[in-house]
């Protein structure tokens, strides 16, 4: 039997298994060293005796657990006494999995099987019954309800208008702005661009002509467009596309209907070629531009993305392999891209000079990942275009920093009034960002209370002291100048 380090170590490598995981990631995640976190692989490796499942090591790159098929992946959980909701995991489970599974059932045109689904998602029956008993509570407050029928599988029923409804809350109000679009909005866009009409837009006409869409092309889209209002407004000429586009394509009678109903909301004329530009967002999921035939793979362009930030050092630092947000939406926008650097079709982009100045480390990481990514060898791809690929990763650091939550040890040396008011200043100005697990006298102050605080905030002096984490030394009132260092320190 597996001890609970092995253990998990094990569902960290299923949960990653699409990637190789470092020692040191590993180890971090474990808190552990290096060395034991090898020794442990290498008695993993000799105990496992499952047909269909490997270990794969590579030098330079870490660890891979490799599974054929889905039977060696369930013997092996068995075999292992391994948790299927584990509560260390992130991607593909809990919220994640309901989006997929919520995105599959409302976007994708096509029979969504129980079975496959739960091949699909490497879970047992029960856990995927488990999680369509959450959607029934979700789906029922908006008169929605999960189906099933022969050669159908399940889908959802109900009035068009509710699950339009139920689209708009879910995925644009409560995902669509904690992810890019929330960043976006309130850093670069005039506070007047209605984000969730033009959403709204979008979906209506694309769903009325029965086009595919998924939450990720849609909010791309409506990014597209609200940055399409702005250039128009500040001057920006929109230049002719390179591509063949017969009038009569249905993805373009729906561009000119899209902007035909944004024109009626935001009094902007559009030129001729914006309706390509949205044509061609509309053109890039099936590939249906004539001078671009080649047949992009996302999962080719996920594992070129993969080994991307694994080469760069980028997952030791920001785990971005696991951020499911961001690499369902990079890889949207990619294809899209590629689409466009095929055709020669240029992008001008309005806020890249606003990017270059206040987020150039973010900036040239991006131009570093697109350069090294197999798919974009052969191309030089402008600062325009790295500029807006640069705003996923904005986003995925916002969305990072937002659920990092810092335990803080507050320490006071007045009566208990003053130890509420630093207590509340903390938790007004930080919210959800930090949790205050005590506010203590001098005296108290042992090991025992530093367990698990990340840093120390006091408004006496603690110089003669020595911690091994950060002590920031503020007034019970929390001056600005004493936020703004500790927010630095967050950040």
């Amino acid at each position: 039997m597996l001890n609970i380090k092995e253990k998990d170590i094990l569902q960290f490598l299923i949960k990653n298994k699409e990637r190789f995981v470092t020692s040191k990631e590993l180890a971090e995640y474990l808190s552990c060293s290096d060395r034991t976190v090898r020794n442990v692989l290498k008695l993993i490796e000799k105990t496992m005796i499952i047909q269909g499942v490997r270990l794969i090591s590579k030098q330079g790159q870490g660890y891979q657990i490799f599974f054929e098929n889905q039977g060696a992946y369930q013997e092996f959980r068995q075999t292992y006494e391994l948790e299927e909701d584990y509560t260390k995991t992130a991607v593909s489970k809990g919220d994640d999995r309901l989006v997929f599974i919520l995105n599959k059932l409302l976007f994708e045109q096509v029979p969504v099987l129980f079975d496959d689904l739960a091949d699909e998602l490497y879970v047992s029956r029960s856990t995927l019954s488990h999680d369509f008993r959450k959607i029934r509570v979700m789906l029922s407050e908006y008169n929605l309800s999960i189906e099933s029928r022969a050669n159908k599988g399940v889908y959802v029923s109900g009035e068009e208008r509710d699950k339009r409804r139920f689209i708009i809350n879910y995925f644009l109000e409560n995902q669509f702005f904690k992810t890019i679009h929330c960043y976006v909005k309130f850093n670069f866009f005039d506070q007047t661009v209605p984000l969730e009409e033009f959403a709204r837009i979008v979906l209506d006409e694309c769903q009325e002509a029965n086009l595919k869409l998924s939450d990720f092309v849609l909010q791309n889209l409506v990014v597209h467009i609200a940055l399409s209002v702005i250039r128009l407004k500040s001057g920006f000429e929109i230049k002719n596309i390179d591509c063949q586009m017969t009038d009569d394509a249905i993805e373009r009678k729906v561009a000119q209907r899209i902007l035909s109903k944004v024109r009626e909301v935001t009094n902007q004329e559009f030129p001729v070629q914006e309706i390509d530009y949205i044509t061609l967002h509309l053109l890039a999921k099936s590939q249906q531009c004539q001078k671009n035939q080649k047949n992009i793979s996302e999962e080719v362009l996920k594992k070129s993305l993969f080994k991307t930030f694994q080469n760069l050092g980028l997952d030791d630092m920001y785990n971005f392999s696991s951020d499911f947000q961001l690499i369902e939406g990079l890889i949207t926008h990619l294809m899209t891209l590629q689409v466009r650097l095929e055709s020669r079709i240029t992008l001008n982009n309005p806020l890249v000079d606003e990017i270059k100045q206040n987020y150039s480390d973010i900036f040239f990481m991006t131009r570093e990942i697109l350069a090294n990514m197999d798919k974009f060898l052969e191309w030089t791809i402008s600062d325009d275009e790295v500029a807006y690929v640069s705003l996923h990763f904005l986003a995925a650091m916002e969305r990072s920093k937002e659920s990092t939550k810092f335990n803080i040890l507050a320490i006071c040396a007045t009566g208990f009034g003053a130890a509420q008011m630093l207590r509340n200043r903390l938790e007004t100005e930080f919210g959800k960002r930090v949790e205050v697990v005590d506010v203590i006298g001098y005296y108290e102050l042992n090991q025992e209370k530093l367990k698990g605080i990340d840093f120390i905030v006091s408004a006496i002096d603690l110089s003669n002291l020595y911690f091994q984490i950060p002590v920031f030394k503020v007034s019970v009132f929390l001056k600005s100048d004493e936020m703004e260092m500790i927010r630095k320190a967050m950040d």
